[in-house]
């Protein structure tokens, strides 16, 4: 259901506040808000004279126009990998556009990047590989006369690294904010124009949910279900706010679920948020249901042009949908769900309304199994293939495989999530799209062999000039233990 606004009260009270909060505020293309940075406690670090030698994540500003911050690395050998990233923060006031660039001891520039990939064009990062054991110097930039604040990230032998929050909700938005930084540069105009929300203490609705939010280029943020989180209500706000500036209007958010996944007052909650336009509600009576309603709304997001090929998981196998996920997106593929032994009738009904003609079964015969299978065969017209390994894990690589070799998806990239505890995984499914690389599962302890099978067939990425670093772990050492994260990060592939 979609709730009207219907608020304009509200709105222009906001606006008052706004302005008088922001004395800098000028409403149009150009947004420039009062700057409130914290202190950086790095200068003075604006020559290669001043570098300092940084820890793996830093806090700084571009506190003056053309200011450029500089940093000292050490190669120990040749080949040495490193991710040097600078991601913008949320403070009010961002109007930057940014570059890395690495340089020599004799001042020549043998590293840069520029953007990090499509809507992070205002962020840089870069995985650079050493020419040689030495001494280098790392500066990052802003466009001439832009002024800014960020977080600087310099990881020795990483090919990617950590998203987490103290929390599952915290976790979503911080890879919201990974993918969304250019929300609130108030220099540019490139805000998302939809989210959607899902109850963060279930999986079922949230499983169909990262295929609608990749396609409509949103986050996947979760929330209690009696309570939105004040975490997620500002990232809303964050996320929509230069929309409504820009004379757009706010953003769409999409809820998944009945009422009694998220109450009517967290569904009141987001409506309330003072640059959400429209809070539509997706749900059936079922998470069979409620996963066709999600499809059916993708369809209709894109003038009811998907691919005639459709995802099905079965609707209690959470590591199989997480994994296909991806996939299924970037193939622009529905994802639907199913019993163990037989078709749901919502579930034949969205296959037959959404023109699917073949479809990708994800998950053995302990999820999904014969019986349910030559149901699905005798609904469509093309070929039904299964896609499924041994475990959970075999499972992702086969589907991850699956993206790279059918639909072109980059081996090279991966995004890792735990394979034990869906929470803080749920809100990935976004940025692994994004990025263009598939999701593998793992356990908390080590790296499951099943990533490091994945990752010998593909290879890791090797430094091209201008070659992003986009591999995300999203969860906390809880869940991604720190052992299991080095694993990753410095796994290369076998001889």
């Amino acid at each position: 259901m979609i709730l009207a606004k219907g608020k304009w009260l509200a709105v222009l009270t906001a606006a008052v506040l706004l302005l008088a909060m922001l004395p800098a505020v000028s409403l149009g293309s150009d947004v420039s808000p009062q700057r409130v940075w914290r202190a950086d406690g790095w200068e003075s670090d604006d020559t290669s004279v001043t570098a300092k030698v940084l820890p793996e994540m830093s806090y700084h500003t571009f506190h003056q126009d053309d200011d450029d911050d500089y940093a000292k690395i050490s190669a120990p050998a040749s080949g040495t990998v490193f991710w040097l990233e600078m991601q913008a923060t949320t403070e009010a006031g961002q109007d930057f556009d940014s570059h890395i660039r690495v340089y020599d001891k004799d001042g020549n520039q043998v590293g840069f990047n520029d953007d990090v990939i499509n809507n992070n064009v205002y962020d840089s990062g870069i995985l650079w590989e050493a020419p040689a054991a030495g001494d280098y110097t790392v500066c990052f930039e802003p466009a001439s006369g832009d002024r800014g604040s960020y977080y600087a990230y310099i990881i020795e032998g990483a090919y990617g690294r950590r998203l987490a929050g103290a929390t599952r909700f915290d976790t979503a938005v911080q890879v919201s904010e990974r993918l969304y930084t250019g929300a609130h540069n108030y220099a540019f105009e490139d805000g998302p124009r939809y989210a959607v929300v899902a109850n963060g203490r279930g999986y079922a609705d949230a499983l169909a949910g990262g295929v609608l939010a990749s396609l409509d280029m949103g986050p996947l943020l979760l929330t209690e279900p009696g309570t939105l989180p004040e975490v997620v209500s500002d990232e809303l706000e964050r996320l929509f706010r230069q929309d409504w500036y820009d004379g757009d209007g706010g953003g769409t958010v999409y809820v998944l679920g009945g009422t009694g996944a998220v109450s009517p007052a967290v569904m009141a909650a987001v409506e309330d948020s003072p640059y959400v336009d429209e809070v539509v509600r997706l749900a059936g009576p079922t998470r069979y249901g409620t996963a066709a309603e999600v499809a059916s709304q993708t369809a209709a997001d894109f003038g009811g042009v998907l691919s005639t090929t459709a995802f099905v998981v079965g609707g209690y196998a959470w590591p199989d949908a997480l994994a296909a996920g991806p996939v299924a997106a970037w193939n622009m593929s529905p994802l639907l769900l199913t019993g163990k032994s037989s078709v749901p009738q919502e579930t034949e009904d969205a296959l037959s309304d959404l023109g699917i003609t073949d479809i990708v079964v994800v998950g053995g015969a302990g999820v999904v199994d014969a019986a349910a299978f030559t149901e699905l065969e005798g609904l469509v017209s093309g070929d039904v293939t299964r896609v499924a390994g041994a475990t959970r894990y075999e499972t992702a690589r086969a589907v991850a495989q699956w993206g790279v070799d059918e639909y072109g998806m980059n081996g090279e990239i991966t995004t890792l999530v735990p394979g034990t505890n869906f929470p803080d995984a749920l809100g990935a499914a976004p940025i692994s799209w994004w990025f263009g690389g598939p999701m593998l599962l793992t356990g908390s302890a080590s790296l499951h062999p099943a990533v490091k099978t994945f990752i010998d067939d593909n290879g890791r990425p090797s430094y091209v000039h201008d070659t992003p670093n986009l591999s995300y772990a999203i969860g906390g050492s809880g869940v991604i233990s720190d052992a299991a994260l080095t694993e990753w990060q410095t796994y290369k592939p076998a001889p």
